[in-house]
């Protein structure tokens, strides 16, 4: 490799790291606790409290089937999820693994870079949801843990 080619992977691997970094001082701890109520179709739609920055309104759509696992008593499925604060709105997609005998689950969501509005234009990050108590397989109550990470200047509220 000649000096010219190792002087520019260096710089371009220096602009990299650089970029980061940046993104990385631009993440932000999640954290809060939902309810949501399935309606027995397609639909849940609930409330994020304590947490603060995050605290809203959820709607999550399911879509496609469910999945079987290797144990018996789990299923994955997925589902669109809509959060709406009073900073905007943050989207993003759920995957999940669901035990049907306790109707515990934990939930892995992937925000949408290209879905989110006000604060949460172009966030990345991934949020996790543990499902804690259902009722009635209708009720869920989660504990919500994560990080999202801003594409400008994040409000520190």
């Amino acid at each position: 490799m000649n000096r010219i080619t190792r002087i520019l992977l260096v710089v371009l691997g220096l602009v990299v790291l650089e970029q980061a970094a940046s993104a990385e001082g631009r993440c932000k701890e999640a954290r809060g606790n939902v309810v949501e109520v399935f309606d027995g179709k397609s639909t849940a739609t609930g409330t994020l409290t304590n947490g603060g920055w995050l605290d809203g309104t959820t709607v999550a759509v399911f879509y496609g089937p469910g999945y079987p696992t290797p144990d018996p008593k789990e299923v994955t499925f997925a589902s669109t999820f809509t959060l709406t604060t009073r900073h905007g709105q943050l989207k993003g997609t759920r995957i999940y693994l669901y035990d049907i005998v306790t109707g515990q689950s934990t939930i892995m969501m992937k925000i949408d870079p290209a879905g989110g509005t006000g604060i949460f234009t172009g966030a990345t990050g991934l949020l996790f949801f543990n499902e804690l108590k259902n009722t009635m397989q209708t009720t869920f109550y989660a504990t919500v843990g994560g990080q999202v990470c801003f594409a400008g200047q994040n409000d520190d509220d």
